[in-house]
């Protein structure tokens, strides 16, 4: 009996303090996250020391502050707070990062997707139908700026997430999309696979005209056997045309 009470009031402190310290661990990130608005890009040729730290603190190794470096910003920030990094440059890279949540504490780190690759920040909260964070290379600079809530790949925290994926947070709300947005994405998609159709024909037209070609050239350079010569006369003029040449063979 002693036993199981000791038990269980070793698993409640160990959930309660448990909490504590991840709600310390999503305050150092913010923390670290806030101190570094404003940092900006140079203008020209020069590199921003602070974001060549960046990337050294994430890959050990300087890059300029024209490659994409919202990633190593998220990589310094949590290496600074005390966690891990993914260790990569790659926005994506943090879905396998912690835990995924379906619900994001301030402090929380957002992947975003987009066309080509993704984008990564700290979450700061919601605004309306909009994600506010804390990220790198936003307008050139570590900024606050809010993104629509469907590009969100997934929401990742450092302490005890859900087993739920983060795709299914707001799927028992009904969101209205507006029609120019859904119109505009669709009419993208078309025009995507419009590309695609577009250019499986040409290469479809290319090689049906690579073997008219070679049918011809195979059929020139074929003699058959027994084909007539046929020589050409030098035309007569005949005495009782005006003139006019009359040709014979």
């Amino acid at each position: 009996m002693r036993q199981i009470l000791f038990l269980s009031l070793f698993a409640c402190m160990t959930v309660l303090t448990g909490n504590d310290v991840y709600a310390r661990g999503n305050a150092s990130i913010l923390a670290v996250a806030k101190s570094q608005v404003g940092v900006r890009e140079y203008r020209g040729r020069g590199s921003n020391p602070r974001i060549t730290n960046y990337f050294r603190r994430a890959v050990g190794r300087s890059y300029s502050d024209s490659y994409p470096w919202c990633s190593a910003f998220i990589n310094y920030v949590t290496k600074r707070a005390g966690h891990r990094g993914t260790n990569s440059l790659s926005a994506r890279s943090w879905l396998r990062w912690g835990r995924r949540t379906s619900n994001p504490r301030p402090g929380d780190i957002v992947v975003f997707g987009r066309r080509r690759g993704g984008h990564v920040g700290v979450f700061v909260g919601f605004s309306g139908n909009r994600v506010r964070v804390i990220g790198g290379n936003q307008s050139n600079s570590v900024s606050y700026k809010s993104y629509p809530r469907y590009r969100v790949l997934g929401y990742r925290t450092s302490g005890r997430g859900s087993s739920r994926p983060a795709k299914r947070l707001y799927a028992g709300r009904k969101r209205k999309r507006s029609r120019t947005r859904s119109r505009r994405y669709r009419v993208a998609a078309l025009r995507t696979r419009g590309f695609r159709r577009a250019g499986r024909r040409v290469s479809k037209k290319r090689r049906r005209v690579a073997s008219i070609r070679r049918r011809r050239a195979r059929r020139n350079r074929q003699v058959y056997a027994g084909q007539p010569v046929y020589t050409t006369v030098a035309p007569t003029y005949s005495p009782y045309s005006q003139g006019s040449p009359n040709i014979y063979y």
